[in-house]
């Protein structure tokens, strides 16, 4: 599972919080200062929105939805 944020997202520390809380194993990808990452993200999943949150088989949620979350981090568990 991978977060991609920024610094001044207000979401981005809830999900993060909440996967710690779910013990839900990630990797955070600060987009802060990197655009070019940022703009290929937004190409592939069609959003610039953050957190984006990809699992390991390429699914992706935007935001802090948990249903969202809890849907993502099952699928990757199924593996």
């Amino acid at each position: 599972m991978t977060i991609y944020t920024t610094q001044t997202c207000v979401y981005c520390p809830m999900v993060k919080k909440y996967f710690d809380l779910k013990n839900v194993k990630y990797e955070t990808v600060d987009l802060t200062n990197n655009r070019e990452l940022h703009n290929e993200l937004a190409k592939k999943y069609q959003t610039v929105s953050v957190p984006l949150v990809v699992n390991d088989r390429g699914s992706f949620t935007t935001g802090f939805n948990i249903s969202n979350l809890l849907a993502l981090a099952a699928e990757e568990e199924i593996k």
